[in-house]
């Protein structure tokens, strides 16, 4: 798995997301968490996003969020973040599922850093994805949600 922002994959070593034959290290998806990264991933998406964001104020972090704008009243461009994975498969999140609302209208980038090795591929990121598990071959699938 790899990380983007604005269609360029970030120089993220593939042994942050990689799961050893023995440890605690790699990724997983969570239908019940917020996306958390090895610390060396987190920060790079998040310099990125940061350095891609224009003409928005950014506002010191609320709760486990630290990176948060005032969006209201201003016109603003925010990168497109994607996910790469092993297979080729490049999944382009929408901006509802890596910008959280939260009270008093703040909006914060909706990814924190994992507090240990584990990375989490998380709820509010696979909204409007549809998201196939094929057990017999460990693999995933991504497109569209039609529903």
């Amino acid at each position: 798995m790899g990380l983007g922002a604005e269609s360029i994959q970030l120089p993220i070593h593939e042994d942050v997301f990689q799961i050893p034959k023995f440890g605690h290290r790699g990724v997983i998806m969570d239908t019940g968490t917020v996306s958390s990264f090895r610390k060396v991933a987190y920060e790079a998406l998040r310099d990125a996003f940061v350095a891609k964001t224009t003409n928005v104020p950014r506002l010191p972090g609320v709760e486990m969020f630290d990176t948060c704008y005032n969006l209201f009243g201003f016109v603003y461009r925010i990168p497109i973040i994607s996910f790469y994975f092993s297979s080729g498969t490049v999944v382009n999140i929408p901006p509802n599922n890596f910008l959280i609302v939260l009270d008093g209208g703040i909006s914060c980038l909706a990814f924190t850093s994992s507090s240990s090795d584990l990375s989490i591929f998380g709820n509010v990121q696979q909204e409007q994805i549809q998201i196939t598990i094929d057990t017999a071959s460990i693999s995933a699938g991504f497109g569209p949600n039609n529903c």
